[in-house]
């Protein structure tokens, strides 16, 4: 007799054989057991879930001579011919190459004819979704009241591609993926039977690549058995299918964690020179840092991480070495570069580019540090103490500092601001502040010189106070008062609010080395002449009385603070 191959050979022949589709085979025994048999079904799924051979099945149990049963008893000629696919009332239709119209129309004739010895005629249509949108709108009235001796039974891995007129007229059955705990276990009885010469870790590594497929599982195992001689190993099973060891995970880890850029490109570089497809390493490589991050996370990482004891004993001891921040980020990372992997033609180039990136991060500052060095920023400007300048300590080695540096003098810190008291402001423009210690004099030269790096600190603390200090000047300088030119009274209004006063008050001790008071006039109004008017002795013109609104017409504050700010003017509804 010809060889069989393994996945024909143990195709299951029962509901009772059929791997990891319970729900969907007791439904369709107890529909036989209660008289409840529809006229079209639909079974989708993955490939090499079961979608044909449970249809064989159904057929198999609706036509038995001793049934309908929900177990086909197989010893029977009908059971026979449909297992041997000879039975002239079971037609089995590959719906890519019979995608047409006109096969169809062919079908509708062929189903008037009662079946030749069995008590229904089964159409199994697999891949019902390659047939044209005219064939399935064809097909429709018949599949809604077929004779009573039909029944269909389609097949597909793509539901979402048939229309839903169809769908509506059919009971659907939604077979899915086997586990790898289910595929390793049918593929032990095999072994068993077959008496194979292979380790379970071997099995288990079959189980894992196949995606949930039996039919695929049993391909591999029958490929496996005529490649190795003598026990099958792992091994064999990684060098047939292009699979990295985990040792080499194990390796790439440790040169990101300690920044050796060679050991990695090296490791690369010998994954290219064996051939391995650098794409489905990429794949393998990011799997590999969600099993870490698991492990991370969740201490009993077993029922997770679908991987053999050993390898499980690998990933605990590579998520020790990474922090969890580290490890999202290196995810994020691997997940670009399997977007970019999939459009370059040179996956070598962005796979050591991308590893260069993971062993350079250690080199950056954590984004929790630099929040926190930002909080302590922040409290140190609003404390007024600039004295004192934070230090947040960094994560790097101490440097040696000479003793010269040790021996300056730390700068005298800054007389703190007096609370409030009674009710009285802390600040106000009449308050006269001693000064602190003795100073160089001070005059108008230096306050200019220095006014840039007055706002430079302002602006630092309050952008607010920064945009209306700049359209002042600094005026006149007497004892302790500062006088400074505004231009409007919005401008006036703004430095003299307390809280204003006080950062202005912090800022001047730091750049003027004294604490001041702030004195403010108003700048006059500059009067334009008109061109060739400078000799005139016409008499000036009265004043407008457009610079203000008029008296009868109310105006919202809100308008008057803006014309205000840009020392602006109302004009009448007549003037452009």
């Amino acid at each position: 007799m010809a060889y069989q191959v393994l996945a024909r050979k143990w195709r299951p022949q029962k509901f009772s054989e059929v791997i990891g589709q319970q729900p969907v085979c007791v439904t369709l025994q107890n529909s036989i057991s209660e008289g409840r048999i529809g006229h079209a079904y639909l079974f989708s799924g993955p490939r090499g879930t079961g979608k044909t051979s449970t249809a064989r099945i159904f057929a198999k149990a609706i036509n038995c001579e001793k049934g309908p049963l929900p177990e086909p008893c197989n010893e029977c000629s009908i059971c026979r011919e449909i297992t041997a696919g000879t039975s002239v009332d079971v037609i089995e239709i590959d719906g890519a190459s019979n995608r047409g119209i006109e096969e169809i129309r062919n079908l509708k004739e062929n189903i008037k004819n009662a079946p030749f010895r069995n008590r229904y005629k089964v159409y199994i249509i697999d891949e019902v979704h390659m047939l044209t949108e005219h064939a399935f709108n064809a097909l429709l009235k018949t599949l809604e009241e077929p004779p009573a001796h039909v029944v269909f039974i389609f097949a597909t891995t793509e539901p979402f591609r048939i229309i839903p007129t169809i769908l509506s007229r059919c009971q659907r059955f939604n077979l899915r993926r086997l586990s790898i705990e289910e595929i390793t276990s049918h593929l032990k009885k095999i072994v068993a039977e077959e008496k194979f010469n292979i380790e379970d870790d071997a099995l288990f590594l079959i189980a894992k690549s196949v995606e949930g497929s039996l039919r695929d599982a049993e391909g591999l195992l029958d490929q496996m058995v005529s490649y190795g001689t003598g026990q099958i190993k792992s091994e064999n099973i990684a060098d047939l299918l292009g699979i990295v060891d985990s040792a080499v995970f194990s390796e790439i880890d440790e040169a990101i964690i300690s920044s050796d850029i060679q050991r990695g490109l090296t490791v690369i570089k010998k994954l290219a020179d064996s051939g391995v497809d650098l794409r489905h390493f990429c794949r393998q490589w990011l799997e590999h840092f969600r099993y870490l991050l698991l492990a991370k996370i969740e201490p009993d990482v077993k029922a997770l991480i679908d991987l053999t004891p050993e390898n499980l004993q690998r990933v605990g001891v590579s998520a020790a070495k990474f922090t969890e921040e580290q490890i999202r980020r290196i995810i994020y990372f691997l997940s670009e570069l399997e977007g970019e992997m999939r459009r370059t033609g040179q996956p070598r180039l962005w796979l050591e580019i991308t590893f260069i990136r993971l062993a350079r991060a250690n080199d950056t500052v954590p984004l929790t540090e630099l929040i926190g060095r930002l909080e302590e920023i922040e409290q140190w400007l609003g404390s007024g103490n600039f004295a004192q300048i934070p230090s947040t300590p960094r994560p790097q080695a101490a440097k040696t500092v000479p003793q010269a540096e040790k021996a300056v003098a730390k700068p005298e810190e800054t007389k703190p601001v007096p609370a409030a008291e009674n009710g009285k402001p802390v600040l106000t423009i009449d308050d006269v502040i001693e000064i602190p210690r003795e100073q160089a004099e001070l005059n108008m030269d230096i306050v200019l010189g220095l006014w840039p790096e007055l706002l430079e600190i302002v602006r630092g603390k309050k952008m607010a106070l920064h945009s209306v200090l700049i359209d002042t000047e600094p005026a006149a300088l007497s004892g302790n008062t500062l006088t400074v030119k505004v231009r409007s009274e919005y401008h006036r209004e703004a430095l003299e609010r307390k809280d204003n006063l006080s950062i202005l008050a912090s800022a001047m001790t730091v750049v003027f080395k004294r604490q001041l008071r702030l004195k403010t006039v108003l700048a006059p109004a500059e009067k334009k002449i008109p061109a060739g008017a400078e000799n005139s002795t016409a008499p000036s013109p009265a004043p407008s009385s457009n610079d203000a609104p008029p008296k009868t017409e109310p105006i919202d504050p809100s308008i008057e603070s803006v014309r205000k700010f840009f020392d602006g003017r109302f004009l009448k509804k007549d003037e452009k």
